[in-house]
């Protein structure tokens, strides 16, 4: 399955007056903004006392692709069939699709513990 969480970069702040570190995270859009000159001036700006240091990987790399989860033909088969039965809910918007997603979680779960 995709990695839905986005890939986070650690960005490291001294501020000089106090020789304080501080470390934030930061997204990839958020980290490639920071280090443009004008946002970093602008920071500075504000508060002339920060340095940019580095910026570093967060992100959880993947180490072991075995891990990955496959799903027998018969589960297939059910969530479909469990998708179908609920679609006019999850494009009604009477219920949330969370609940909705939810209700069909459920069910699969119930039907694999039989």
């Amino acid at each position: 399955m995709a990695n839905l969480l986005p890939k986070l970069f650690s960005v490291n702040l001294t501020d000089p007056e106090s020789n304080r570190s501080y470390t934030i995270s930061v997204t990839a859009d958020e980290a490639k903004r920071l280090e443009r000159e004008q946002d970093v001036e602008t920071v500075e700006a504000l508060d002339p006392g920060l340095n940019f240091d580095e910026i570093v990987d967060e992100s959880p790399k993947s180490t072991n692709e075995d891990s990955v989860f496959k799903w027998p033909h018969e589960a297939i088969l059910m969530l479909l069939d469990e998708y179908r039965k609920e679609q006019s809910d999850l494009t009604s918007g009477k219920i949330s699709q969370k609940k909705v997603w939810l209700k069909i979680s459920d069910q699969l779960s119930q039907s694999f513990q039989e």
